[in-house]
């Protein structure tokens, strides 16, 4: 079993990672990637000193991570939920049914979104009784 102080410092990172934007590990990983790429590169293909090859190496890395937090991130953290759904959005539309309502049992309607197409699991209500609309 973990020790409490081991879960403490876990909870601690998580908001860490929540107030410094830079401690989110997709950067940190990346950097480290880029970084150890270029590196090893640096070594293979250039007779450049090793501490000059490091250096060279963080500021790509640095600069690359930077681009990919601005442009590819942060757009994606404010970008709004176009495919998320609640059941209370679906109230009221019309869907197509596309396998057959028995009186007793579930069948299955499609629902058409600007976003797609949303397939639910439906049954009868109130005694009614559904056929399958076709559609060619």
């Amino acid at each position: 079993m973990r020790s409490p102080s081991f879960i403490y410092s876990l909870v601690m990172l998580e908001g860490l990672t929540e107030a410094i934007p830079f401690v989110n590990p997709t950067l940190i990983f990346s950097f480290v990637a880029i970084f150890t790429a270029g590196g090893y590169l640096g070594e293979v293909f250039t007779k450049l000193h090793s501490v000059l090859i490091a250096a060279a190496s963080a500021i790509i890395a640095l600069i690359l991570v930077t681009l990919l937090n601005v442009f590819v991130l942060i757009p994606l953290s404010n970008a709004e939920e176009s495919l998320v759904y609640k059941e209370s959005d679906l109230r009221g539309r019309i869907g197509t049914v596309i396998t057959g309502i028995p009186v007793d049992g579930y069948g299955e309607v499609m629902i058409e979104n600007i976003s797609g197409r949303i397939s639910k699991p439906q049954s009868v209500l109130q005694n009614q009784k559904y056929l399958m609309e076709k559609k060619y």
